[in-house]
């Protein structure tokens, strides 16, 4: 959470630790199920970029970084992809048709 003094937001570091660990292990479970799928994937995304700039800031270079900005740019990719045909929003949306 205290990564998030990089973008000058200092307030509530617990907070945001929460939300980094809540995304990274409920968003793993929802994409697997592809429940959320985007969303997730949306907020995984983020994780990942304050990750990689959290990396790069320390002074580790791309090399450091490298695993966060892979990672960031599957999450990406995969808002653009969808869930596919076999997910549970697959599933639910089409039970409401």
């Amino acid at each position: 959470g205290a990564s998030m003094a990089i973008f000058g937001i200092e307030f509530l570091p617990v907070f945001w630790g929460f939300m980094a660990s809540f995304s990274e292990f409920i968003g793993g479970i929802c994409i697997i199920l592809g429940l959320f799928f985007r969303p997730i994937c949306l907020l995984l995304t983020i994780t990942m970029t304050v990750a990689s700039i959290r990396h790069v800031s320390r002074g580790d270079g791309l090399r450091g970084a490298s695993h966060a900005i892979e990672d960031g740019i599957v999450f990406l990719s995969l808002i653009f992809i969808g869930p596919g045909k076999y997910s549970l929003d697959e599933w639910l949306t089409s039970r409401k048709r």
